[in-house]
């Protein structure tokens, strides 16, 4: 049931982390063709005093491409947990049915973030707490 209502969440929420990476991006590649062109003109940047002004903006771009990246690194954070719990969801079911083996147990390691059985049938407790 649980399994039904997270993928429908994690296929609600891609659009809006599209929208949200590209945002992103394009304020990252706005800030990169600024210290490119700051770059390539390093000579006359100096000449002419600008150093300080040019420092000023590059902040002031990469302020703002943080801040919109914040959007997507969320959405990005809600798309795992969703992820995560359907597969801690399926491990609980294995494991309910005291059908895990050691090797499986193993394999869940990442997932769970820790090696301890989950509810003290999967492994018969062979892996340490």
């Amino acid at each position: 049931m649980f399994f039904s209502v997270f993928i429908a969440s994690t296929f609600y929420l891609s659009p809006f982390a599209k929208k949200a990476q590209r945002q992103w991006v394009e304020r990252v590649e706005e800030r990169l063709k600024l210290t490119s062109y700051m770059l390539g003109d390093m000579k006359a940047v100096k000449m002419l005093g600008l150093s300080d002004r040019m420092y000023s903006m590059i902040q002031k771009l990469r302020e703002l491409e943080l801040a919109t990246s914040t959007k997507f690194r969320k959405l990005l954070l809600w798309q795992l947990f969703l992820c995560t719990s359907t597969r801690t969801e399926q491990i609980e079911r294995k494991c309910s049915k005291g059908n895990m083996s050691l090797t499986d147990c193993s394999k869940f390691t990442p997932v769970l973030g820790h090696r301890r059985n989950l509810c003290g049938l999967c492994c018969r407790g062979a892996l340490p707490a």
